[in-house]
């Protein structure tokens, strides 16, 4: 139920089970240790509650922060440059003539996001990046070090309406095209 690619993903029964197994008195405190852990991250960034605001850093060194982005609708692209899945997603978001037009027309703005340490790697992969997308990292490390979204796998979209609330959490590709072609 919390696996981002299984179909039978669902995260309130997820948060249900991770309850139950909290407060069962016949448990090992070590599995309700972890249910704790893995319920606390999924809490995260629910949908239809206000996301995670988050400090990025631009190849140019300027700051700026998720909140600060101003559209619509705000895609976040959580990637890895190794990650053959990512480049594949990415050749597709690239080529995705709705995704293209929302972004141009402004209703869209595109933030991806490399949390992981190795800058180098992402500055290698920068101009496979589309030059609209606000393409950036995490310099201090804070998205995974403080656990601000539940990363677990990547290639990884939140999609978040003007206000910055979770319209979809931790989807893939094909369920965020399908979104935005439905307010499209």
């Amino acid at each position: 139920w919390n696996d981002p690619h299984s179909p039978m993903k669902d995260e309130t029964l997820f948060l249900t089970l991770c309850h139950q197994i909290e407060q069962h008195p016949q448990l090992e405190e070590t599995l309700k240790q972890r249910a704790a852990y893995t319920r606390s991250l999924a809490e995260r960034n629910r949908t239809g509650h206000p996301a995670t605001d988050f400090t990025y850093t631009l190849a140019s060194g300027q700051q700026g922060r998720l909140y600060q982005l101003k559209a619509d609708y705000t895609l976040v692209y959580f990637f890895d440059p190794d990650c053959y899945a990512c480049t594949e997603i990415k050749s597709q978001m690239k080529q995705s003539a709705l995704l293209n037009a929302m972004q141009q027309s402004g209703r869209l703005h595109v933030l991806t996001l490399y949390p992981e340490a190795d800058i180098d790697l992402w500055r290698q992969q920068l101009q496979s990046l589309h030059p609209q997308w606000t393409n950036a990292y995490d310099k201090d490390g804070a998205i995974q070090q403080e656990q601000l979204y539940d990363l677990s796998s990547l290639p990884s979209f939140y999609l978040l309406d003007h206000h910055k609330h979770v319209l979809l959490k931790d989807a893939g590709w094909f369920e965020v095209a399908e979104y935005l072609e439905g307010i499209s």
